[in-house]
């Protein structure tokens, strides 16, 4: 799977990377030459709605498969640059359109729209109501954890460590069995932030003005992130 972030200007202003579009080309040229089947992966932003069409048009040329993916929201300083760029309901929509124009699935897309625009989410909650104990029995029950190149091994999802387990090469198996048997899942809700913070939730939001943008996101618990960012509740990330 190749991610793709819009023509080339966007997409090597996004990645920060002057060859990053055409590195993904002669990529996908090798692996289509070898056998492989591809997909491309658009990453949907502002500014896939102008480069959509250009989009299309250049990957329909090519054998490959092709997905439409909201950006998932990482507490981290990264991530509150990219708000600028991510897409409102309005622009997903227009997406979405386009897609079914050309003959791709765009059902994820407009489920997102949907479920998990900023104020979908906040109408959910406040109609509705955030019972915690049933979120958290209801997500995912992955955990993950990531090792870095000295041999650290941290709890944390998408790359952002919350804690430092020890490092592998001088733990026994015991130790390294008995540091992950201690964590709890982290796919959702805890991979960021501390149980408190949800379980105080609605009294948090009681302060957040959504605003007329209507951001969309990935998943409920990704918009939620993105509002603890935005009135500055402490997350859990370490480095």
């Amino acid at each position: 799977m190749l991610a793709l972030h819009g023509n080339k200007f966007n997409h090597n202003l996004i990645v920060q990377n002057p060859d990053g579009f055409d590195e993904i080309c002669k990529t996908a040229d090798f692996l289509i030459g070898n056998g492989f089947n591809i997909v491309f992966n658009q990453i949907i932003s502002k500014l896939m709605v102008n480069d959509f069409p250009e989009i299309i048009k250049r990957i329909s040329s090519i054998p490959c498969k092709s997905r439409l993916t909201i950006p998932t929201y990482v507490p981290t300083e990264r991530m509150r640059k990219y708000q600028t760029l991510r897409a409102n309901y309005d622009d997903c929509m227009k997406i979405a359109e386009m897609a079914e124009k050309s003959n791709m699935c765009n059902k994820s897309l407009i489920n997102n729209c949907k479920y998990h625009s900023e104020i979908a989410v906040i109408n959910n909650i406040f109609e509705n109501g955030f019972n915690y104990e049933i979120e958290k029995a209801n997500s995912i029950n992955w955990t993950f954890f990531n090792i870095i190149q000295n041999l650290d091994m941290y709890y944390g999802n998408a790359g952002a460590h919350t804690k430092l387990l020890g490092n592998i090469k001088n733990m026994s198996v015991n130790e390294l069995y008995n540091s992950i048997k201690a964590c709890q899942k982290n796919y959702d809700y805890t991979s960021y932030y501390d149980d408190n913070v949800f379980y105080n939730l609605s009294k948090h939001l009681k302060h957040l003005s959504v605003g007329d943008n209507n951001l969309v996101y990935s998943s409920k618990e990704d918009c939620i992130y993105s509002w603890l960012d935005l009135l500055k509740i402490r997350n859990a990330i370490i480095d």
